[in-house]
C-alpha cells in the first residue's frame, strides 16, 4: 500500500524506515520493483542520548548478520515490554486493549501507536480518523498520559550498526536544542543525518549544509510519514535524486533509475 503511495504522488525513489522494526521491508522492496520505482529498506531506532530522546536511522542493515539479527531480536523484547507497559497505562485510564487484535495489526511486529490506533478504530472503540488523532495527542504522544519514556540507549545501535557495515544516519537534527549535539553523534559514529525534512529550510537548513560539507557526511531526507493518522503526508519535501544517489553509494549498491517516471526526484 505504501508504495502505492509513493507511485501514485509521482515519487521514483522511496524509503522505508519503520520504528523500531524491519518488518515491512522486504515487502515494501519487492512492492517497489514491481511498480517500477527505486525502493529501500531500513529502521529508524528511537533511542536515549543524554537523557533527550533521538531518532537513528539504520540502511544496509545485513540481516543475516548473527551480530545484527541478535539486536534486532533483543530489541523487539524491549519494544513488547514497552507496548505492554503502555497497555497497562491505558487501562488505568478505563481504555483496555486486544493484544490479539493489534498484533494482528503490526503484523507480528513490536506494536506502535499507529497499530494502536488502527485497532482501536477497527473495533469501534473510536469513530474513525478524527477521534484516532485526538486519542494520539492525549494518550500515545511524547510526555502524554499513556506515555512510557524509551530506554534504549543511542550507543547500543549505534555499535551495531557502526560494527556490521551498516549506514547510520541522525534523524531530524532540527529537533535538538543545538547542533552542537549533532556534532556529538557525528563524534560517536554516526555516517551522516537527515539534511531534507519538513521544516529544516532557511537558516537551518544552510547551517546543516555546512556541517555536512565540512565533515564529509552522507546526507539523506524524507517526509517522515507516520500512516493516515500522522499529521505529516507523503512528498512534503523534495529531495534532489543526487541524495538518494550518494546513499546507495555509501551502502556499495549500482544506482539505477526506473524507466518510468526518471525525471523526478525522490521524496
Amino acid at each position: 500500500m505504501l508504495a502505492r503511495a509513493f507511485k501514485a504522488a509521482g515519487i521514483v525513489v522511496a524509503g522505508l524506515t519503520d520504528h523500531d522494526t524491519v518488518g515491512g521491508n522486504d515487502e515494501f522492496v519487492s512492492t517497489c520493483n514491481e511498480i517500477g520505482i527505486v525502493g529501500i529498506g531500513g529502521i529508524e531506532f528511537s533511542t536515549v542520548y543524554n537523557g533527550m530522546e533521538v531518532h537513528l536511522l539504520g540502511y544496509g542493515l545485513p540481516l543475516d548478520n548473527p551480530k545484527c539479527s541478535g539486536f534486532l531480536e533483543s530489541h523487539a523484547l524491549y519494544l513488547r515490554s514497552r507496548f505492554e507497559q503502555t497497555a497497562k497505562k491505558l487501562e488505568s485510564f478505563g481504555i483496555k486493549l486486544d493484544f490479539d487484535d493489534i498484533y494482528r495489526v503490526s503484523a507480528g511486529n513490536p506494536p506502535m501507536p499507529p497499530h494502536i490506533l488502527r485497532s482501536l478504530v477497527e473495533t469501534g472503540v473510536l469513530d474513525g480518523l478524527g477521534e484516532a488523532v485526538a486519542f494520539f495527542w492525549e494518550y500515545l504522544a511524547t510526555n502524554a498520559k499513556a506515555w512510557v519514556p524509551h530506554e534504549a540507549p543511542f550507543e547500543s545501535p549505534l555499535r551495531m550498526m557502526n560494527e556490521v557495515g551498516a549506514v547510520a544516519i541522525v534523524s531530524h537534527p532540527l529537533r535538538f536544542p543545538s547542533l552542537e549535539i549533532l556534532e556529538e553523534l557525528l563524534d560517536l559514529g554516526c555516517d551522516g543525518f537527515e539534511l531534507y525534512y519538513p521544516e529544516q529550510t532557511g537558516k537551518i537548513f544552510s547551517e546543516l549544509q555546512a556541517i555536512a560539507l565540512k565533515r564529509g557526511c552522507v546526507v539523506t531526507g524524507g517526509c517522515d510519514f507516520h500512516g493516515a493518522f500522522a499529521e505529516r503526508r507523503i512528498g512534503e519535501v523534495e529531495i534532489p535524486i543526487e541524495i538518494a544517489i550518494g546513499l546507495f553509494d555509501a551502502l556499495g549498491i549500482e544506482f539505477s533509475m526506473p524507466q518510468a517516471g526518471s525525471d523526478g526526484g525522490s521524496r
